[in-house]
């Protein structure tokens, strides 16, 4: 039972590990476009200006769309504006301008649309789903005491299990043949 539980124990922190990795690298990237993984994007909302919908701390899922026929009105959308915000907000609207296909955007709070339009190269992605407050989970990740908490002490951790595994072991070993058990021996 020890044995299942430990293990068990020691995959859970591996999974911790690996997120938390993917997580620092996500943060972490110089590109001017927000990383993906085939195409999906994540986003932690700052603002109430979705709410109800969305509320600030909740984590966007949003894939990059293939064409713009793929966005239409009620998408929501996350975008860069012309002067360089982040924004996820609805489509209210799908226009026309100087012949390119644009679109009218507007917060589900906000009591007006927004004052600019918004070109198919400007959008980041369409939400797929979202996450309700798992953005603060992955700010806590990407922060020195998230590092610390989900990489460096799950890896302490790690290494002085193994070291005390490997010590009851050779103590067992030991202690079948008659030997004194080891004097760094934890299981006494």
């Amino acid at each position: 039972m020890k044995k299942t539980v430990n293990s068990l124990l020691t995959a859970v922190l591996l999974v911790i590990f690996l997120a938390a990795g993917f997580v620092i690298y996500q943060t972490n990237t110089a590109s001017d476009e927000p990383p993906s993984i085939l195409g999906y994007k994540t986003f932690i909302v700052l603002t109430g200006s979705m709410r109800p919908t969305l509320e600030p701390g909740d984590l966007v899922i949003s894939k990059t769309p293939d064409q713009e026929e793929s966005i239409g009105q009620g998408d929501v959308i996350t975008y860069k504006n012309d002067q360089g915000v982040v924004a996820t907000h609805r489509v209210i609207d799908v226009l026309t301008h100087d012949g390119q296909t644009v679109f009218q955007t507007q917060g589900d709070a906000n009591n007006s649309p927004d004052n600019y339009v918004i070109t198919m190269d400007q959008i980041y992605g369409s939400q797929i789903t979202h996450i309700p407050k798992f953005g603060y989970v992955l700010n806590y990740a990407g922060s020195t005491a998230g590092i610390i908490t989900l990489i460096v002490l799950p890896l302490i951790y790690l290494f002085f299990s193994e070291i005390v595994t490997k010590n009851r072991k050779k103590n067992k070993a030991a202690g079948k043949r008659g030997e004194e058990p080891s004097p760094t021996d934890t299981s006494l």
